[in-house]
């Protein structure tokens, strides 16, 4: 028993909180530094000096000021095919999203989520995306929202029946898969947490 110390009976809630407290106080600090490590082996601090507290904020967490304009400048929105959809579907498509953004101020973070893995863009700003990677593809013979996040490949996939009938319908259905609500469920499903890799 000369390891152990002896606390008394009424005290045991605090102390089993100190415990619980230090090995989690120590573990943050752990990963932290793990983090700042990890950061100084990718950036010369020494560059770092001339940066102000919002660049160097944008460095870290992205920037998570969106704009419509820019989001559908760089948004493809194709079938299955890799073809771009008729112009009057495709403006359907970018419409709605126009809409949405309108509703919700973190709209477009939360479709930037589905699409990339990311709420932010990163230091430099649309310049993260390579060739056809930030793209909405309609699918034949699927049943949801499917998303693939990997290095070089991201986009996500909708299914096809969602743009069959009138304007109108093809509205009602846009609302099922693209809405914020809907978003923010697809985000969170298994397959797009798993970035499409289950």
């Amino acid at each position: 028993y000369e390891n152990y110390l002896d606390v008394p009976f009424t005290k045991k809630d605090i102390y089993l909180l100190f415990i619980i407290k230090n090995f989690a106080f120590t573990r943050c600090i752990a990963e932290f530094y793990k983090f700042i490590e990890g950061f100084d082996s990718i950036i010369q601090l020494d560059k770092l000096k001339q940066s102000n507290v919002k660049q160097l904020n944008k460095l870290i967490i992205g920037d998570r000021s969106l704009n419509i304009d820019d989001f559908l400048r760089y948004l493809l929105v194709e079938d299955a095919d890799d073809k771009s959809l008729d112009s009057s579907k495709s403006s359907l498509v970018k419409n709605f999203i126009t809409e949405e953004s309108k509703k919700k101020d973190d709209y477009l973070n939360k479709l930037l989520y589905l699409i990339t893995a990311s709420e932010s863009l990163p230091f430099n700003g649309w310049g993260f995306i390579k060739e056809r990677e930030f793209r909405i593809v309609f699918v034949k013979n699927i049943d949801s929202v499917r998303s693939h996040t990997c290095d070089g490949f991201k986009y996500v996939e909708i299914p096809e029946s969602v743009l069959k009938g009138t304007n109108e319908e093809i509205k009602e259905k846009l609302n099922t898969v693209l809405s914020y609500d809907s978003v923010v469920a697809s985000s969170q499903s298994a397959i797009c947490m798993a970035g499409g890799r289950i």
